[in-house]
């Protein structure tokens, strides 16, 4: 049954918008948490990573090794 008290994803996502720095990169996976993530918050510094899912966490390391000043941030959806 589902609870209407529960966060929705939007709910976690409008969260963690709150709390990014405006340069910080941004990758997602899977369906749900791509076209959410793009709907809410679409922007240049987001990786949209479709149909690969479990590479958003890899990809996200990679960005940040190549990258260290700056915060990476990656968000998996449902199942990867």
């Amino acid at each position: 049954m589902v609870n209407d008290q529960r966060p929705t994803r939007a709910d976690y996502y409008r969260v963690l918008m709150g709390a990014l720095a405006p340069e910080t990169l941004v990758v997602t996976s899977l369906g749900n948490a791509s076209y959410l993530w793009a709907k809410m918050n679409d922007r240049a510094e987001n990786f949209y990573v479709e149909d690969a899912m479990g590479l958003a966490l890899p990809l996200a390391v990679g960005l940040a090794v190549a990258q260290p000043a700056r915060r990476v941030v990656g968000v998996e959806g449902d199942g990867a």
